[in-house]
């Protein structure tokens, strides 16, 4: 019993010397001499309307050893791992939004190519299906198919509504009716 007793206070005397190891900590500005700005953290745009984003990047040294990415994936999985759809390779950013509405992440990533590893920013982007609120609805049949188009309060006009959406209805068009923060149904 006395062996053990002298066993852990010489285990515990010995825990208790100083690390001397030969550290270096380097800063990440240091790592990667980066900086992002000019970007929203949330953004929300209108199915079949345009991005456009213009970053600001600092880069401290050697510009030439960095590519630019953007790409997409979506906001909720249910515990799969997400899908990047990439978008562009250069700095800015215009693309015109086809992806469905929902929650999405915009990711913009500038790569060190050198040492293999980047910085990011993310934009939690919601799209919409169509802006349809108030103001006039103009309703039309083209071929046999039903359709509308929207002119908004400000005087902005969103032409074939349901094609933008990839919907369509068949028959020729008789009425509309819009119910405010409900739905539109058409007869």
């Amino acid at each position: 019993m006395k062996y053990l007793y002298l066993l852990s206070l010489l285990l515990l005397g010995v825990s208790c010397i100083g690390d001397t190891g030969n550290y270096e900590y380097v800063s990440a500005k240091e790592i990667l001499p980066v900086t992002i700005s000019g970007l929203p953290d949330k953004y929300s745009v209108v199915r079949s309307e345009r991005l456009h984003f213009a970053p600001e990047v600092d880069i401290e040294n050697n510009s030439e050893r960095y590519t630019y990415s953007w790409f997409i994936t979506e906001g909720t999985t249910d515990g799969t791992r997400p899908t990047r759809r990439y978008l562009a390779d250069t700095k800015d950013l215009d693309y015109r939004v086809l992806l469905n509405a929902g929650a999405w992440k915009l990711s913009f990533e500038v790569i060190d190519l050198e040492r293999d590893i980047y910085k990011r920013h993310e934009i939690q982007l919601t799209i919409t299906a169509t802006p349809v609120s108030l103001g006039w609805y103009i309703l039309k049949d083209i071929n046999d198919e039903t359709d509308f188009d929207f002119v908004n309060k400000e005087g902005e006009m969103y032409v074939d509504v349901l094609k933008s959406t990839d919907s369509q209805l068949a028959g020729k068009a008789v009425s509309m009716l819009y119910q405010p923060g409900q739905y539109y149904q058409l007869f």
